[in-house]
C-alpha cells in the first residue's frame, strides 16, 4: 500500500515537473521578436511604441531587480514639437536616478492615423518621466504580454500649460484593443529622481 502511494505521489510530481518545463519553454522570453499585431488606425493611436521595440531594445537580464547594472525604473519621453508637421517623441529608459541609459533612445513619429491631425494640442513640451507599476509587470518579472504602449497628451496636473501623457498598455485580440493597465507620466524636473534615497 505504502508502495503504491509512493508510486502514485512520484508520478504526480514528475506530471507537475513536465507541466512546469512546457510552460516555461512556451512562454514568451525577454529579447525573443515575435510577430505582434499592430495599433489600428485610430486617433487615439497616434503614438505608440511596440513591445517587441521596448524589449528588444531597452530590456536586459535582470532588467526589473533593483541595484543590478541593467536595472530599469521606467521611461523618459521627451516631446519634440519644433515642426508642426513631424512633431515626434523620443523615448529612452532610464536608472534609479532618473539618468537616460545611453545608446537606447526609439523615435516615436505621429502616426496621423485615419487623416486626423495628431498634435500636442497646443501644449507646451517638456520631459516627462513615467516609472513601471506593479501592474505593467508579470509574476516572472517581465512586462506584461501586451502588444503597444500608446501615449495621449494631456495637460500636466501641476501645470496645464504643460505637456503630459496617459500612458496606456494595450492587447490586440480578435480587431479589438484592450488596455491592461494605464498609468501617467510625471514632469522631470521636478520629479527626478525615482529613487526616494537619491532625493535630497
Amino acid at each position: 500500500m505504502n508502495f503504491l502511494k509512493s508510486k502514485t505521489f512520484l508520478l504526480l510530481l514528475l506530471l507537475l515537473a513536465i507541466t512546469a518545463i512546457v510552460y516555461l519553454l512556451l512562454r514568451p522570453k525577454p529579447g525573443l521578436t515575435i510577430e505582434e499585431p499592430r495599433p489600428q488606425m485610430n486617433i487615439n493611436n497616434c503614438f505608440t511604441i511596440t513591445r517587441d521595440d521596448m524589449v528588444n531594445s531597452w530590456l536586459g537580464p535582470n532588467w526589473n531587480v533593483k541595484g543590478d547594472p541593467n536595472y530599469i525604473s521606467g521611461i523618459m519621453f521627451e516631446a519634440i514639437d519644433t515642426d508642426p508637421n513631424n512633431i515626434k517623441i523620443v523615448a529612452y529608459p532610464v536608472d534609479n536616478s532618473c539618468n537616460p541609459v545611453e545608446g537606447k533612445q526609439i523615435e516615436i513619429n505621429a502616426a496621423n492615423p485615419a487623416g486626423a491631425k495628431c498634435s500636442f494640442n497646443s501644449l507646451k513640451a517638456q520631459k516627462t518621466r513615467y516609472d513601471f507599476a506593479s501592474s505593467d509587470i508579470d509574476p516572472f518579472g517581465d512586462l506584461i504580454h501586451f502588444n503597444f504602449m500608446r501615449l495621449i497628451p494631456k495637460p500636466d496636473a501641476t501645470n496645464p500649460a504643460n505637456l503630459s501623457f496617459v500612458v496606456e498598455y494595450v492587447k490586440i485580440k480578435g480587431g479589438s484593443e484592450t488596455v491592461l493597465s494605464r498609468g501617467d507620466t510625471k514632469p522631470c524636473p521636478p520629479y527626478c529622481p525615482t529613487d526616494p534615497d537619491l532625493i535630497k
